[in-house]
């Protein structure tokens, strides 16, 4: 099983890496979209078309001869001079790849119109807004070459870019070369009412009974800790002193006061997972994000690919889905005792909403340096700081 494993994954890995998915719209939010147009003068060409938030794509100019590559641009503003370029990639993003001609070609060779002294507004283009009030649209010229960033205002999503009633782009991001007089509509709709999902926390949809987490409750990239957690608190401190000051305790694992399935370990309730006002994830998020049970983690175990890689300079797995081939990274950022962090870059733990069959420990999911054999859901004390990967339930 543990070879099957492994083929699955490299054939997985080779097809993610091979194939060049489309940069068209599309309704999956999971994955940021990546685009390259370029000016007269060479081609421009990026590694991915569409990335996780916090992954990196590499941009390549190539000019053709008697020009050479000056920068790359986005939403008219540079970004960087080097070539081959590579960034983080953390939104929706239309690079410009800007050439021009080398020195000695003659000047009666070059057709390039400076900025500022290219196209103007109302005598050889006009944006619309439809519905009228719906947004905005942030745009700079360079040359005959027009950016454009489309911003919905609240209430309203972006559809897309039309021109005499045909669609020319789906991205809020877009750039045109404008020749002629051009009308240019943005098209903007009412968003449907959904639970709240933040924008700081992407669903993964891997195909799963429950959408995961793109990243660690607290983090904003898929590769940071985020916060350190005990079983059943909500709130973070710096601190997690033993069962001193462990919110559901009097001091000991035998004075457990809330969540105890033993009269000699506490007071008995009988409670076997966190209510949703003791769950960090749904008191964080609201709407139908919260903490994974044992039966989620299992499941996140059995349909997908664990990968053990390094993001960032962080390391931890990569978890492939078998139906989807989406995927999310859970890093190995150790656990907190004491003031102290351990085992950063080779460990780490993720608390579920279960309780263990021993009232003092709660069941988490544990990671270890790749080695599949320790990998698995196991109790843990319940006064440890471990991190949480949310789940959004529909």
């Amino acid at each position: 099983m543990k070879a099957l494993k492994q083929i699955v994954a490299i054939t997985l890995m080779m097809a993610i890496f091979v194939l060049a998915l489309p940069s068209c719209g599309g309704e999956d939010d999971d994955f940021c979209k990546v685009s390259v147009t370029t000016t007269q003068g060479g081609i421009a060409t990026a590694s991915e078309t569409e990335v996780m938030p916090g992954w990196e794509v590499t941009l390549t100019a190539t000019p053709e001869n008697g020009y050479r590559f000056v920068s790359w641009m986005v939403s008219g503003m540079e970004v960087s001079t080097e070539n081959p370029y590579t960034t983080v990639i953390t939104e929706n993003t239309q690079f410009k790849a800007i050439f021009e001609r080398e020195n000695g070609a003659g000047d009666d060779q070059v057709d390039e119109i400076l900025p500022d002294e290219g196209i103007t507004e109302e005598q050889i283009y006009t944006i619309e807004i439809k519905p009228e009030g719906a947004g905005e649209v942030s745009k700079t010229i360079y040359g005959n070459a027009l950016n454009m960033v489309a911003q919905p205002n609240e209430g309203y999503r972006f559809v897309n870019y039309t021109i005499n009633g045909e669609v020319v782009s789906t991205e809020s991001i877009y750039s045109i070369n404008i020749t002629d007089f051009t009308e240019i509509v943005a098209n903007f709709e009412e968003e449907n009412i959904v639970p709240p999902q933040p924008e700081t926390m992407v669903a993964v949809d891997l195909g799963l009974s429950v959408k995961w987490a793109i990243c660690n409750l607290g983090a904003e990239t898929p590769y940071e800790s985020g916060n350190y957690y005990a079983w059943g608190e909500i709130e973070t401190k710096e601190d997690h002193n033993y069962w001193e000051n462990y919110l559901w305790s009097n001091g000991s694992e035998t004075t457990i006061t809330k969540y105890c399935t033993n009269i000699e370990e506490g007071i008995l309730d009988n409670k076997t997972a966190l209510e949703l006002e003791d769950d960090a994830a749904h008191v964080a998020l609201g709407g139908n994000w919260r903490m994974p049970t044992v039966e989620e983690f299992n499941e996140l175990l059995r349909e997908c690919v664990w990968y053990w890689v390094e993001l960032n300079g962080v390391q931890g797995y990569k978890v492939i889905s078998f139906k989807t081939e989406k995927s999310i990274f859970l890093p190995a950022v150790g656990i907190k005792s004491r003031e102290n962090i351990s085992g950063v870059g080779t460990l780490s733990s993720y608390w579920t909403n279960t309780l263990s069959t021993r009232s003092y420990e709660a069941k988490r999911l544990f990671i270890y340096n790749g080695n599949e054999d320790e990998l698995g859901v196991w109790p843990y004390y319940r006064w440890i700081g471990c991190p949480i990967r949310p789940v959004y339930a529909e």
